[in-house]
């Protein structure tokens, strides 16, 4: 367990825990999630358990008072003691941490099961899955609804106002100085185009005769640089 910031006991009445671990892409639509938190709770103390890699994105984000580091077993691993284990030593640092609700955004009951197993006495997330029987409010998954809509549906659950949903980043000044060392290789007066082709998750992967398709368009017809 590591945090980026101090954890301060005493003279708040709200502490809230967001779960929001693993892949970079969901945790940076999970902002405008913390932005309206905030909002609501503006003297709050507001943490997120993240992972390393994917919880960096939020390292310069106003809306929390720190990052709760935790490494999860990878997914498909399937030794069930290294799993319980690790379950259970996540829930012992949160119930330390005497948070008094949590909002867990991930649809795995594996998020859900530290949280309850820590006695946050209010906990809301996602439905399906055997998962409402462990959350205080349980909310239903439309079909096709945008990530962003699904994480605010969880505060408009517990009848919190949510505002245009906008999302946000922040770069900070050695972010800055690297991204200008890079863009000084590629030749100015070009429209450029910024690719990642590969993903966390195979399966949600293009096949690589479409990304042909796409750099062979983009160079032809829009006469673009194309970085990957």
């Amino acid at each position: 367990l590591a945090m980026t910031r101090p954890f301060l006991s005493g003279g708040r009445d709200e502490r809230i825990l967001v779960v929001r671990t693993r892949y970079v892409g969901d945790t940076v639509m999970a902002i405008p999630f913390l932005r309206n938190l905030r909002t609501r709770y503006p003297e709050a103390r507001i943490e997120v358990l993240v992972e390393k890699v994917s919880g960096a994105v939020l390292a310069d984000c106003p809306y929390h008072d720190g990052l709760v580091s935790w490494d999860l077993p990878r997914p498909g691993h399937r030794l069930a003691p290294v799993l319980l284990t690790n379950q259970f030593r996540l829930a012992a640092c949160l119930r330390e941490r005497r948070y008094t609700r949590a909002y867990v955004l991930k649809r795995a009951l594996s998020s859900i099961l530290p949280v309850w197993l820590a006695g946050i006495p209010h906990r809301v997330g996602f439905a399906g899955g055997g998962r409402a029987a462990f959350l205080s409010r349980a909310v239903s998954i439309p079909p096709h609804r945008h990530e962003v809509e699904l994480f605010l549906d969880l505060l408009r659950a517990d009848g919190i106002a949510i505002d245009d949903g906008r999302n946000e980043n922040w770069v900070s000044d050695a972010g800055r100085e690297t991204v200008a060392a890079l863009e000084s290789l590629v030749p100015a007066g070009r429209k450029r185009v910024f690719l990642s082709p590969k993903s966390t998750s195979w399966q949600r992967e293009w096949p690589e005769a479409r990304w042909g398709a796409l750099v062979a368009r983009l160079v032809r017809e829009r006469d673009c640089d194309v970085v990957f």
